[in-house]
């Protein structure tokens, strides 16, 4: 009986360890003029002055000054930024506006071109109600930027595993273009991430485009690893490895085409996108030490995907009080994988050709009421089709034939009470997973709850209360059995179930001219969450193998206290910030338990120097628990100065500064059965010097945009990797 059939078979016998509105300062528009005046006047040549106003941000042109009011603003789910002057004379795009303004709990990477929060989730962008990408962030001037709504406690329409919202408002050009070019270029080693757009304008209508280009190099990345087994005779047997990449070469291209009609009271909006991305040749090689016995092994891989959608809005306003919008999205995407794995004593190979299809709708009305009250109601349903086949060479044909399926229905509430502003929404999700063998249908009931009290115009404190519904992903819920070395074997679980989070979060700013604190706490309770099995120890021709799988064996706890606070100096010529933090994960599975605490900080400054930008910061390490998996990311530091004349600007910096190592993280498995501690870095971005480059510019009258919602229809694609 081989291997696999004898695994195969005692697969099936396992019980797989059975089955997460701005302050509505209402005063009239002499009073605020006067008072921001007697606060702070600057003279220049005429510029655009923003007062805010309920939620909207209006511009009043006067000669030769310009009125700054304080710059944040406290809304029920957030706050609204509003960018200082000093920061759009020295930012290059959008996405360098954003990292500029320190925006408290965002972790902006320039380089790598993201967007983290500090707690676990995605940070979803969006520019006048679009759910954008870095891309388009980059494609903004920092002029058009009217303000930045940061939404940290997102309501009902934002979506699963968003943990919060960016919300741009944005300026356009009505009579004319804006375009630009921006290359980000390392020159230590083989790193590009370019792009190049441009919006063109007739009236009502804009029509766009934009493509980017990646190229990189990760020959230069390393690992090491270390494992502990033990084995049925009790002995424990030591493995340690060391690894290094060839070949590895990534590229990605992706071309956007869009048009936009934005009248006064309808909206219509189509995006035309596609994508290719490919590592051609990649190949793992490591010196392995088992015991006295030394060898090399190697790992092959080959990645090549194409995805193409169609995103259509269509927005009505009736009148003053009633909205009504619905948005559609269509994606198909192709994959071509393979993976061969090679020893002295064991190898396997597989391909797979995967394909998936798959559509997302929505559908919101809202109606608004007196003193700025909004009831609204929506609709979401996504469905989608994958189908990836796992070739063989002896011709073992392994077919995952998934459907999936969610439906979501909400209404929601917000008004304000004298200081007491609220969002309160109720809301009903399923979703539905089908397969050749397994199925589930799963009902949820989802509250929101989102409080925010104002002592005073600079001190507020907030509480937020969500239920959460977390799916597993198709990956995951795939059983196909893959040897990942001589030793181990790794199965997916088509029995795993979704799972709820309950969510709960507390917020205290203070906010005066020249400085800003903000504390937060965080907590998370997942039931039944989905973490590894005991690792399971198995025999077969007297030789000894490992099994790793998943179930929703434990209810999983995670506290996340952060402290930030910034202080201008020398007239916002100088801003320092400091971020200290504490993370404590708790996993209480059916047959293990692990803690582990975590005390972190990041600090760092900009100084704005007429035409020249200094920035330094500071990050150090940080930890994460999931079930017996336990992930470490390096510290970091950085530094860069730029340099913006008129509409061009120029960025030399340092990744990693005094870390020739590199950036890297650290997989630790507290598995009794096989412990591991597995280390990868990547020296290209130790000491790694950068230039960025952008020329973005315009031409013509500038006016209001409306955009549209723009939710991506699913793209995770379930090949197992």
């Amino acid at each position: 009986m081989s291997v696999v059939n004898y695994l195969q078979r005692e697969i099936q016998s396992i019980p797989l360890c059975n089955k997460l509105n701005g302050i509505n300062m209402e005063k009239k528009f002499k009073s605020v003029l006067l008072i921001g005046i007697f606060a702070h006047v600057n003279y220049v040549s005429a510029q655009n002055i923003y007062i805010n106003s309920g939620d909207t941000i209006k511009n009043i042109m006067l000669e030769d000054i310009v009125v700054e009011s304080k710059n944040i603003l406290h809304n029920t789910d957030g706050e609204t930024y509003i960018p200082k002057m000093s920061q759009r004379k020295a930012a290059a795009n959008g996405l360098d506006l954003i990292d500029k303004m320190k925006i408290p709990g965002l972790k902006i990477d320039e380089v790598q071109k993201t967007v983290n929060s500090i707690t676990p989730g995605e940070v979803q962008i969006r520019i006048n109600g679009v759910e954008a990408t870095i891309d388009e962030l980059t494609a903004l001037l920092p002029s058009q930027i009217k303000s930045i709504n940061y939404i940290t406690m997102p309501g009902m329409r934002y979506g699963k595993d968003v943990s919060s919202v960016l919300e741009l408002k944005v300026a356009r050009v009505a009579a004319g273009y804006a375009m630009g070019i921006n290359a980000m270029n390392a020159l230590s080693t083989l790193y590009n991430d370019d792009n190049i757009w441009g919006r063109f304008n007739f009236g009502k209508s804009e029509l766009g485009v934009r493509y980017t280009f990646k190229f990189n190099d990760n020959n230069k990345v390393n690992t090491t690893e270390r494992q502990l087994f033990q084995m049925g005779n009790g002995q424990t047997k030591e493995i340690t490895k060391e690894g290094w990449y060839e070949g590895s070469k990534y590229n990605a291209h992706n071309l956007a085409l869009s048009y936009n009609y934005a009248g006064t009271k309808r909206v219509f909006d189509v995006k035309l996108e596609s994508g290719w991305n490919s590592f051609p040749d990649r190949t793992l090689i490591e010196n392995v030490l088992d015991d006295n016995s030394k060898y090399h092994s190697t790992i092959d891989y080959k990645d090549k995907g194409r995805s193409t959608a169609v995103k259509l809005y269509y927005a009505e306003k009736f009148n003053e009080r009633h909205e009504l919008s619905a948005y559609l999205t269509l994606s198909q995407s192709k994959s071509d994988y393979e993976r061969g794995f090679q020893m002295p004593y064991a190898k396997e190979q597989y391909n797979v050709d995967g394909s998936k299809y798959s559509a997302y709708g929505e559908l919101n009305y809202s109606i608004r009421f007196k003193k700025n009250s909004i009831l609204s109601f929506g609709y979401q349903q996504g469905g989608a089709y994958t189908s990836n086949d796992y070739i063989q060479p002896d011709d073992n044909l392994f077919a995952a034939r998934i459907h999936d399926d969610m439906q979501y229905l909400f209404t929601e509430y917000s008004g304000k009470f004298n200081s007491l502003s609220m969002k309160l929404g109720i809301g009903g999700s399923h979703e539905h997973f089908s397969n050749a063998t397994s199925s589930y249908s799963y009902w949820m009931f989802r509250p929101n709850v989102n409080l925010q009290y104002a002592f005073t115009d600079n001190l507020s404190l907030s509480y937020q209360y969500q239920n959460e519904c977390n799916t597993p992903s198709l990956s995951q819920l795939t059983p196909f059995l893959k040897r990942d070395n001589y030793y181990e074997y790794s199965i997916g679980n088509e029995m795993l179930k979704p799972y709820h989070s309950n969510i709960h979060t507390m917020k205290f700013t203070y906010a005066t001219k020249p400085s800003y604190i903000y504390l937060s706490a965080n907590y998370v309770r997942n039931n039944n969450s989905i973490v590894e099995c005991p690792v399971k120890r198995m025999e077969s021709n007297n030789e000894t193998y490992f099994l790793y799988t998943e179930d929703n064996d434990a209810d999983t706890h995670r506290l996340q206290i952060n402290l930030y606070a910034d202080h201008y100096f020398f007239n916002n010529k100088l801003l320092i910030y400091v971020m200290p933090g504490f993370v404590r994960d708790i996993v209480n599975g059916k047959e293990y338990t692990h803690t582990n605490s975590c005390w972190n900080v990041r600090t760092g400054a900009s100084a704005y120097l007429g035409r020249f930008t200094i920035d330094c910061d500071y990050s150090s390490a940080t930890e994460s628990l999931y079930g017996e998996t336990l992930v470490r990311q390096y510290d970091s530091a950085n530094l860069s100065a730029a340099y913006k004349w008129n509409d061009l600007s120029v960025k030399l910096g340092i990744r990693n500064i005094f870390n020739p190592k590199g950036a890297g993280s650290e997989t630790e498995r507290l598995s009794d059965m096989a412990y591991s501690l597995n280390e990868i870095r990547n020296k290209a971005f130790g000491n790694m010097i950068y230039l960025s480059v952008s020329w973005n510019f315009s031409d013509g009258k500038k006016s209001n945009n409306t955009r549209v919602i723009n939710k991506n229809a699913s793209t995770d694609t379930g090949i197992i990797k």
